[in-house]
């Protein structure tokens, strides 16, 4: 649904997909949609739902949504990411294969570097590049 979205409506696939995964909230979820349907909560604070919602958290969520801004809900969820995150009991394996590190070369000869490490790895590069600052 995502990739038809972005080909005939001209959407950015993030978005696509946010529209795709609200909807799916919205299905599944009675609650959400029902203050939804009727204005409580806008597009914008399902959209923050749609990606925390669980059949236990349901009602909670709803309840404060309806009290926080969609900054606020933001925020909020970005939160409770976290804590899910760090609750895996495979984190650190977990971290591990989701590690990327992406080296581009510039026309001037700079280069860019971008790339997402497991916590020892990203410490042990600062280090590095910290004593090589100071060698320097």
């Amino acid at each position: 649904m995502a990739h038809w979205m972005v080909g005939h409506l001209g959407e950015s696939m993030v978005t696509a997909r946010e529209h795709v995964r609200a909807a799916h909230a919205l299905r599944n979820n009675a609650l959400l949609c029902e203050s939804f349907a009727t204005g409580h909560l806008s597009y914008a604070r399902v959209r923050v739902v749609s990606r925390i919602i669980t059949p236990t958290s349901e009602a909670e969520l709803v309840e404060l949504a309806g009290v926080m801004t969609a900054a606020q809900l933001e925020r909020f969820a970005r939160g409770v990411g976290r804590a899910a995150l760090a609750s895996q009991p495979d984190l650190g394996q977990m971290l591990f294969e989701s590690r990327s590190l992406y080296l581009h070369p510039n026309d001037d000869g700079s280069w860019d570097l971008r790339g997402t490490l497991p916590p020892e790895t990203g410490a042990l590069l600062r280090r590095v590049l910290d004593d090589r600052r100071l060698d320097d």
